[in-house]
């Protein structure tokens, strides 16, 4: 259990700005891969234990996310000389791209994704994809699909999970667990800057985004526009 949630929610309103700088970042290093990839792991740990911890309410813990969803293929995955697709060119031949479907995912299940990964990957901005893409997909269900979201999505997730406070907070008794369950009212709050974690600035600039999702554009479609551009190059 976490006592103090404040340290946590410092953490992963920093993960959430890092996040936010990466979905317009055109030039990657290997260096940059690895904090992308690290503060994903990490961001979807510190949502779990403060969900764990009921320092977070049944409100948030039921928030949909939305993805894309590409289908597996049914390929010989025994040609490919390394199983988890490495690169985007063999993720787009296990997986289909043209037929990416969009949905919402229940919280916990996109937490698992990252946390039980067996792929991570991404896609930088480009002509085709306006703002970084993560892709993931989960040692369950590797065989089944590859889910596809705006890096935007993931970071606004964190940060609202940071600046959030729980008020009119109730304990009831569950007989069937056999424990007590927590919830609250979920609300922003400031209290990362009274406790000078971040600015007043920064703040009302999270409050803004509170509870919303990007307009980036349509996912799938960028998806699939991207794939066809590159089937065209390698042709």
């Amino acid at each position: 259990m976490i006592s103090e949630s404040i340290y946590w929610r410092r953490d992963l309103f920093n993960l959430a700005k890092e996040l936010r700088r990466k979905s317009s970042q055109r030039l990657w290093q290997e260096a940059s891969v690895v904090r992308l990839e690290k503060s994903l792991l990490i961001g979807c740990y510190a949502v779990r234990r403060l969900l764990d911890s009921a320092k977070l309410s049944k409100s948030y813990r039921d928030k949909l996310i939305p993805a894309v969803e590409l289908p597996a293929l049914d390929v010989n995955l025994s040609r490919f000389r390394f199983s988890p697709p490495i690169d985007l060119d063999i993720a787009g031949e296990m997986y289909d791209f043209h037929s990416g479907k969009p949905t919402n995912l229940k919280l916990s299940f996109l937490i698992n994704q990252f946390v039980h990964s067996y792929t991570l990957l991404y896609i930088v901005p480009c002509a085709e994809v306006p703002r970084t893409v993560v892709l993931v997909t989960s040692d369950k269900e590797r065989l089944k699909r590859l889910l596809a979201f705006w890096l935007e999505d993931i970071a606004q997730l964190f940060e609202h999970a940071a600046i959030s406070d729980q008020s009119d907070f109730i304990r009831k008794w569950d007989k069937v667990k056999k424990e007590h369950t927590f919830d609250g009212k979920l609300e922003p709050s400031d209290r990362l800057a009274e406790w000078g974690f971040a600015t007043r600035e920064e703040i009302d600039d999270a409050i803004s985004r509170y509870d919303k999702t990007s307009s980036v554009g349509d996912l799938s479609e960028a998806l699939r526009t991207l794939r066809e551009a590159m089937e065209n190059y390698f042709d």
